[in-house]
């Protein structure tokens, strides 16, 4: 006979992307008076915000005041790291509505790196406003200006291989014959039951599984709990021979020639 076949494994995996999403809202209070204050870093001249975390990397926004003009960018600065980000740089309207206008919009992931360098890659855009323009604009109020920083990072999960072995046939349970043969064959009994004068070995856990009656008797505090042998008042042999059939098989027995007195 040759020997069964295993079923055949299939397994599948997916790769997929894991986001991350923060704002940063960096307010420039006192604006007239930072506009001849300056930080040197990276090849330039910015005030820089406060660094913010979304999800593992850590960035900051920066706004650069070279004359004339503002400029804006986005830069990573987790130390030896890595990161795939996409981001949006706005000015918030102060005054009136509280919405602010897209002044840089990243859709794509870029990848950002301070591996490299010691000094975070940026992204951003020169493109902004003439001070005076901005200074006259309704995103200026009480000396201060408000751009937000919407940056998503992105990074992809850890494809996990899953397994799929189809249907595996299971054959029908024979549970309530096993139990049938158990009480047949009265192998391991260990209580016996007298009815009109016959006795009937039994399994104590049987019993109480199928029976609350038995269940207290063998295992409630009743003195039945320890004895080996139980005397069952006001039945039949042959009824009680039925009971027990029920008891283990969950079926009734064939009952011709069944003396019902």
């Amino acid at each position: 006979m040759a020997a069964s076949e295993r079923p055949r494994a299939r397994t599948a995996s997916t790769c997929s992307l894991e986001t991350a999403r923060g704002t940063h809202a960096f307010k420039i209070s006192d604006y007239i008076s930072q506009r001849g204050l300056v930080v040197r870093g990276g090849g330039g001249r910015f005030i820089q915000s406060a660094a913010f975390a979304v999800g593992a990397a850590t960035t900051g926004a920066s706004a650069a005041t070279p004359t004339g003009r503002r400029r804006l960018a986005r830069q990573l600065v987790s130390k030896n790291a890595e990161a795939m980000a996409t981001f949006d740089l706005r000015l918030v309207d102060q005054q009136a509505t509280g919405q602010s206008v897209v002044l840089c919009h990243v859709a794509k992931p870029r990848l950002f790196t301070t591996k490299a360098y010691g000094w975070g890659s940026t992204l951003g855009t020169s493109r902004f406003k003439k001070k005076s323009v901005l200074e006259a604009s309704p995103y200026m109020r009480d000396d201060s200006i408000v751009i937000e920083c919407d940056v998503t990072v992105v990074t992809n999960k850890k494809p996990r291989v899953e397994l799929d072995f189809g249907e595996v046939p299971v054959p029908p349970s024979d549970l309530s014959d096993n139990l049938g043969k158990l009480l047949v064959g009265k192998k391991g009994a260990d209580v016996t039951l007298k009815v009109g004068g016959e006795a009937f070995p039994a399994h104590r856990i049987v019993l109480a599984m199928r029976s609350p009656v038995f269940e207290a008797e063998l295992y409630g505090p009743m003195e039945e709990k320890t004895s080996q042998h139980i005397t069952v008042q006001d039945m039949q042999p042959d009824v009680f021979r039925a009971l027990l059939h029920f008891i283990y098989t969950d079926s009734m027995p064939d009952m011709e020639g069944f003396d019902a007195r």
